[in-house]
């Protein structure tokens, strides 16, 4: 029998990548641009760093790839949606 994991550590697992953080920031931004769910957008953003955060063989230039501090949202910074 399969070995089950929880879809949480399975998310956590795939967005350790950066460059599946940055897709999945991405297509979340367009979400919230559509919906507005400020929510559902700050969970992402919450998943994206847990998960660059569990990097322990990188630096921290190679685990941000573009998600640093400067290049992320605040909630008072998200775009309105429309």
């Amino acid at each position: 029998m399969r070995e089950m994991i929880k879809y949480r550590d399975y998310l956590i697992g795939i967005l350790a990548d950066p460059e599946e953080a940055i897709a999945y920031l991405q297509t979340s931004q367009q979400e919230y641009q559509k919906d507005g769910d400020a929510v559902a957008f700050l969970l992402v953003l919450q998943s994206i760093a847990e998960a660059q955060g569990e990097q322990k063989d990188s630096t921290p230039s190679e685990s941000s790839e573009g998600l640093g501090r400067k290049n992320v949202f605040s909630h008072e910074q998200l775009p309105p949606h429309k």
